[in-house]
C-alpha cells in the first residue's frame, strides 16, 4: 500500500491516531475481561445505593443501567488513570450503546417454549443450564464503528435478575458452542429473516437457527452440515423430536469446506455459515469464505463476519500508518505488535491484499477502514488465509 503525503491526509491521520489505540484498548479489555471472568457485584445492595445516589446526575439513565455502567468503569479506569476526558468520552459512548436485557423476551422466544431441553452428554459435548448472576455483564454483539473518528465500542449488557439459560458446551475446555441468550440470538435475526427456499446450515451448534427458519413458510428445506457426531447425537436425541417442522431438516456429518466444495452452485438457495463461536475463530471464517467463492446462484452469509471485518481492520490501519510514515520519512512507533502465529498470517494477508492499492484521500481511509469494504475486497481477493 502507498500512502500520497497531503496535509489533508495528515490531519485525518493525526486526529484518528490520537484516540483509535485508545478505543482498542478500551474494547479488548472490556471484550477479554468480560468474556474470560464472572463480572458481577459483590454488593448489591451497596452498589444500587451508589447508582441512586448518581442517577439525580444521570437521569437519562436508569438506575440498572447505572449499575451496570459502574462496573464497566471499574473495568476500564485501570487503564485510563489521570486521562478523565477519555475516560468520560468511553464511558459516554458505552453508555450508548449499552442494553439491559429482557429475561420474558428469551422467555418468549419459540425455541425456548417449543424445546423440552435436557442436560445430557455425548463423548466431549453437552448440553447443560447455565446460570448468570444478577447484573453480571455480557458482552452481546460485535462493537458498534463510530464511522467520523474510525473507532470501535463494545456491547455491553445484562439481565436484573438471575437467569438460567441452555447452552452446547465442550466438555474439555469448556467453550459454550452455543447457547440461548441474546448474544447469539442477536447475531442471528438478521440471517433467519432473509433465509428462503432450500436453506443451507453450516454448523448445528443446538439447531437454534435451524428452527427459527424451518418455521418461516417459505423455506422449503434446512440442511445442516456438521462435523461433530456428538453434536449430531445430541440434537437428533434431545431437540429434533419436538421441532414442529422437523421434517424439513436433514443432518449431514461432514465438514464444512469439503461439503461445500462437492456440491454445485443452485443446489440451495441460501446458506448461513456459522462454524465458529466467535471472532477468535478466524481461521474456521476464512475457510469457509474461501470455499464459498465459487457460488453465484447461491447466496451465503456469515454470523458476525463485521466483527472478523472490524478486527482486520486493525491491520489495514497499520498498513496505512505503515505507508503513511514512509511517505511522510516519520518513525512512528509500535508498529509490530505481533504475538501469536495468526497475527502474523492476518498482518500477512491483508498486506498483500491491499499491496497495489494507494490513499490520495482522506475518504480513501474511511474507504479501507469500512468493515462492510474490508469484506468486500476479502470477497473479490484471490488471497488463500
Amino acid at each position: 500500500m502507498k500512502v500520497v503525503w497531503t496535509k489533508r491526509i495528515a490531519e485525518k491521520i493525526v486526529e484518528t491516531m490520537k484516540m483509535r489505540p485508545v478505543s482498542t484498548m478500551v474494547n479488548a479489555l472490556v471484550t477479554s475481561t468480560i468474556n474470560s471472568n464472572q463480572i458481577f457485584p459483590e454488593d448489591l445492595k451497596r452498589m444500587r445505593e451508589v447508582a441512586t445516589l448518581m442517577h439525580e446526575q444521570l437521569s437519562e439513565l436508569s438506575i440498572e443501567q447505572i449499575m451496570m455502567l459502574l462496573q464497566v468503569d471499574a473495568i476500564i479506569k485501570s487503564q485510563l488513570q489521570g486521562q478523565n476526558e477519555q475516560r468520560d468520552f468511553f464511558m459516554d459512548m458505552i453508555a450508548g450503546e449499552s442494553c439491559i436485557f429482557d429475561a420474558k423476551e428469551i422467555a418468549d422466544n419459540s425455541f425456548m417454549k417449543n424445546i423440552p431441553f435436557a442436560e445430557k452428554a455425548s463423548g466431549d459435548y453437552e448440553y447443560k443450564y447455565i446460570t448468570m448472576k444478577p447484573y453480571e455483564l455480557d458482552v452481546f454483539d460485535i462493537p458498534t464503528r463510530v464511522d467520523d473518528i474510525l473507532i470501535d465500542i463494545p456491547r455491553v449488557g445484562c439481565f436484573t435478575e438471575e437467569f438460567t439459560y441452555p447452552a452446547l458446551v465442550q466438555t474439555s475446555n469448556s467453550k459454550v458452542q452455543m447457547a440461548i441468550t441474546p448474544t447469539f440470538i442477536s447475531t442471528m435475526n438478521d440471517e433467519i429473516r432473509r433465509a428462503r427456499g432450500k436453506v443451507l446450515t453450516l454448523g448445528l451448534g443446538m439447531g437454534y437457527y435451524a428452527f427459527m427458519v424451518s418455521e418461516k413458510e417459505d423455506v422449503e428445506s434446512v440442511t445442516i452440515i456438521e462435523k461433530e457426531q456428538n453434536v449430531i447425537d445430541l440434537f437428533n436425541e434431545v431437540i429434533l423430536p419436538s421441532i414442529p417442522h422437523g421434517d424439513k431438516i436433514t443432518v449431514i456429518h461432514s465438514d464444512a469446506s469439503e461439503y461445500l466444495s462437492s456440491i454445485d452452485d443452485g443446489l440451495y438457495d441460501y446458506c448461513f455459515a456459522d462454524t465458529w463461536t466467535g471472532t477468535e475463530d478466524i481461521e474456521a471464517y476464512f475457510a469457509v469464505k474461501e470455499a464459498a467463492k465459487k457460488f453465484r446462484k447461491m447466496k451465503i452469509e456469515y454470523r458476525i463476519e463485521e466483527g472478523f471485518a472490524l478486527q482486520l481492520s486493525g491491520n489495514v490501519w497499520i498498513e496505512i500508518l505503515k505507508a503513511f510514515s514512509e511517505a511522510a520519512n516519520l518513525n512512528i512507533p509500535n508498529l509490530e505488535v505481533l504475538s501469536t502465529e495468526i497475527d502474523r498470517r492476518k498482518e500477512n494477508y491483508i498486506r498483500t491484499m491491499l499491496s497495489g492499492d494507494e490513499i490520495k484521500t482522506p475518504d480513501n481511509i474511511d474507504y479501507y477502514m469500512n468493515p462492510k469494504n474490508i469484506i468486500s475486497l476479502i470477497g473479490s481477493s484471490s488471497l488463500i488465509f
